[in-house]
């Protein structure tokens, strides 16, 4: 009943604070994909990194900010190798099929893919059982992405 009560109230948390992003857009907040956080960093650096506006590229609909030149040329050579899961929505309200909007300092790359969360608690949520949430999200996300976040 706890466990219920508890995604019952972050999926509700999820619905009223999600953005309007469109299906088939990178989720984007002013402007930037991951809100303007390096993607590759996440990978090379192992940790949230402000890009910067002079080193960027468009790519997947959305601006792409970088914290140098290397990273850049490293997400041109494979942009989905570092593309954040779900275009860079929420990974446990894929899994739990809604589409949201994500946070870049909640976090985790598992099996060399970078999945974000939308609040503490359904981060924390996620991670009691990333592997299923996963399975899930992808599943759900082939619907999701032709769906307008919640």
């Amino acid at each position: 009943m706890k466990t219920s009560l508890l995604a019952l109230i972050i999926s509700f948390t999820i619905s009223i604070f999600s953005t309007g992003v469109f299906a088939g857009e990178q989720y984007t907040k002013k402007g930037y994909a991951l809100s303007g956080y390096d993607t590759v960093a996440y990978f090379t650096a192992g940790a949230p990194t402000k890009g910067d506006k002079k080193i960027s590229t468009e790519w997947n609909g959305a601006k792409w900010l970088f914290a140098s030149e290397e990273n850049k040329n490293l997400f041109l050579a494979d942009p989905k190798k570092y593309a954040p899961a779900y275009d860079g929505h929420c990974a446990f309200a894929a899994g739990i099929n809604r589409k949201v909007s994500a946070r870049p300092d909640l976090w985790k790359i598992i099996d060399g893919r970078l999945f974000l969360n939308f609040s503490k608690a359904a981060n924390e949520r996620w991670l009691e059982n990333p592997e299923d949430y996963i399975k899930d999200g992808d599943v759900n996300w082939v619907d999701l992405s032709e769906k307008p976040a919640a």
